[in-house]
């Protein structure tokens, strides 16, 4: 039912405030949606995947007086700024559900602000946001590496205007939330590569390499990666694979479907965040050999949504004109779908993949869904 109130009033302000740009208390509306996101994410009980191990977790992290002390020895491997994040809210309270609400604050006003800050249709990327389980992924479930998301969204401002210093302190601070953040640091040295058509037929063409040669190229990069933490999670990932035609399938609706949005911003010249073309599509196809590539494209997510709802109120498209626009829209949308939406009609052995976010409970009535917990438990094994 919560679910269901959200969709409801974002729609309502997506009529109201983005299709018929009404201005007259677009304020207040934006900062009820804020509202009610924040309190969706606050007082869940064991709603979500990862959450529940952090939660489960939580009375064994450190408070802040033995946050030194734990660092030596840290069994889980956690990043030093989330330590410190959780170690703050124990010295509070040792209640999860006020950590839940730190973490909705802090992420939703990154997020607020960044989509306020890059579109005028603040209400459709909430909506699409909302509607991917986007929202619900980076809210329930990676959320350690959501803070690490959180502080990117304030760093693009940086890397944009070309404030170096800046934003390569702010990217040692997503890392310190969560090693994937190190795509981050590649971020200013990819900024000047523009995506062309010739371009992208050598990145398929790489793609072609790619699985020829995946064992002997996933052997080439182990030696650069620089923490063991992050050789173990490549050791794991690599472990995982998709047959033939499940690699066919996925690279279609993850790369191909892509591909007509990025010729859009190549025709249309495009001078919003010159550096996500590029990246976007080189950590799209290395996702589809190695799976844990999939996790850095979280930090893409934002901006490609945004530039998305964009391009769909944007009148004069290119010289191709109206039908072009209808394709590029459909291409785009399946692609979003197959992001995280297609995994509703998923289950492994003990259940379905909804059941992470479906039933809502509340910390007021914390009851718990069993087949959530045999879900996600399932999936650690």
């Amino acid at each position: 039912m919560f679910y269901l109130v959200i969709i409801i009033f974002l729609a309502v302000c997506v009529v109201v405030f983005d299709v018929k740009k009404q201005t007259e208390d677009r304020d207040v509306a934006y900062f009820v949606s804020f509202l009610l996101l924040v309190v969706m994410c606050s007082i869940r009980y064991r709603v979500g995947g990862d959450s529940l191990s952090y939660e489960d977790y939580y009375e064994t992290m450190p408070d802040l007086s033995n946050y030194v002390d734990y660092l030596d020895y840290n069994p889980l491997k956690y990043q030093p700024l989330w330590l410190l994040l959780v170690a703050f809210c124990r010295s509070v309270t040792e209640e999860f559900y006020f950590f839940q609400t730190i973490h909705a604050i802090i992420f939703n006003i990154s997020l607020f602000l960044f989509i306020r800050r890059y579109t005028q249709h603040i209400f459709s990327v909430l909506l699409l946001l909302f509607l991917s389980l986007m929202y619900f992924y980076y809210g329930f479930e990676i959320q350690r590496e959501t803070m690490a998301l959180s502080v990117f969204l304030f760093n693009i401002s940086n890397l944009e205007k070309n404030r170096w210093v800046r934003y390569y302190l702010l990217a040692t601070v997503s890392f310190l939330f969560h090693i994937s953040a190190i795509v981050l640091f590649f971020l200013p040295l990819v900024k000047k590569i523009k995506l062309s058509k010739i371009l992208i037929a050598v990145l398929l063409f790489f793609s072609a390499v790619l699985f020829l040669f995946k064992g002997l190229i996933f052997s080439f990069l182990t030696p650069f990666l620089i923490l063991e933490a992050m050789k173990d999670k490549a050791e794991i990932y690599s472990e995982i694979s998709f047959s033939l035609t499940g690699f066919i399938a996925f690279f279609g609706v993850r790369v191909i479907v892509l591909l007509p949005f990025l010729f859009y911003r190549i025709s249309s010249k495009s001078p919003d965040f010159k550096w996500f073309d590029f990246m976007f599509l080189l950590v799209s196809i290395l996702s589809q050999y190695f799976v844990g590539f999939e996790r850095l494209l979280n930090y893409f997510y934002p901006v490609y949504l945004v530039l998305f709802i964009n391009f769909i109120y944007k009148e004069k498209i290119s010289e191709m004109g109206f039908w072009f626009k209808k394709f590029v829209i459909m291409a785009t949308f399946i692609h979003v779908f197959f992001i995280l939406d297609y995994k509703l009609f998923t289950k492994n052995l003990a259940g379905h993949y909804y059941s992470l976010f479906y039933p809502y409970e509340t910390v007021f009535v914390p009851n718990t869904v069993q087949e959530r917990e045999d879900y996600y438990y399932n999936l650690l094994q």
